[in-house]
């Protein structure tokens, strides 16, 4: 071949010169440090990290979560809401089964209203700013948007997230950069190395769900991922999620749950 050729079927991840992580290591966060982590948390910080340590949640999907995603019968749905232009990154909607303790936090949380979304951004929760929208319900959500979208003719997809993000903006919500900031104060405190970034909780759940031997169908669809195509898939219901995702915490987060269930008795007792 001439000099300089280059293979048009070769992609560019081929290309790369960066190599594989090691997938015989150890996650760049251990349950150790996720331990040391929820004890340095204060009481915003732990409802929001316990969402993306004990469910391996994307950094992103708690700030789309309302009151509304959380069921009497114990479930926490994460889902894509089309009707404000928003879907999760997999496009697909998951429930995970509710840990005891993070149950009681939610619903005992002092500052919490009873509608809205889930989680606001610090300053919303501490009270130091107002928002006009910030006990607006999913469906008082999709009215708003839906009443800011026909005001605009050949409303384009990239205004309506911007319509979207504006209305979030106006209930409290947060976004990725709230939660980046909010791990970093934590790790810069627990001296954590540079490595360790938020992506690493998914690492850490997706490693301890398997590690704790639950079957393949049901870690995808924790993490969202698409199961498979076949019809074995198909054929195939995850009618037991609640009782494989309690034993695998039990098994790999034990010690987790303790330190996370005895710090929420002490926020939220002091509060």
């Amino acid at each position: 071949m001439p000099s300089g050729f280059r293979n048009p079927f070769q992609g560019k991840f081929r290309q790369t010169e960066s190599v594989a992580p090691d997938l015989f290591g150890e996650p760049d966060i251990t349950v150790p440090m996720a331990v040391e982590f929820l004890k340095t948390c204060d009481s915003y910080q732990l409802q929001l990290f316990a969402l993306l340590i004990f469910y391996g949640l994307r950094a992103s999907e708690p700030c789309f979560l309302f009151r509304d995603n959380l069921t009497s019968d114990g479930w926490l749905k994460v889902v894509c809401l089309p009707q404000i232009s928003y879907r999760t990154k997999g496009r697909r909607d998951k429930r995970l089964p509710l840990l005891e303790p993070i149950r009681i936090l939610f619903e005992k949380q002092p500052r919490h209203t009873e509608a809205g979304l889930l989680l606001h951004r610090r300053s919303v929760w501490e009270g130091i700013e107002k928002s006009p929208l910030v006990s607006y319900s999913l469906d008082e959500i999709t009215k708003e948007y839906t009443r800011r979208c026909r005001k605009s003719t050949n409303l384009s997809a990239e205004q309506g997230i911007q319509i979207r993000d504006q209305l979030l903006q106006e209930a409290g919500g947060l976004k990725y950069d709230h939660i980046e900031n909010e791990f970093h104060r934590l790790a810069d405190q627990l001296s954590w190395p540079a490595e360790a970034t938020l992506k690493d909780f998914r690492h850490l759940f997706s490693t301890a769900m398997m590690n704790a031997g639950m079957p393949e169908y049901y870690r995808k669809y924790l993490m969202g991922h698409a199961v498979s195509k076949s019809a074995i898939s198909t054929y195939t219901h995850l009618d037991q999620l609640r009782e494989h995702y309690l034993e695998a915490a039990q098994r790999q987060f034990l010690p987790l749950i303790e330190v996370f269930t005895r710090r929420s008795n002490e926020l939220v007792s002091a509060a």
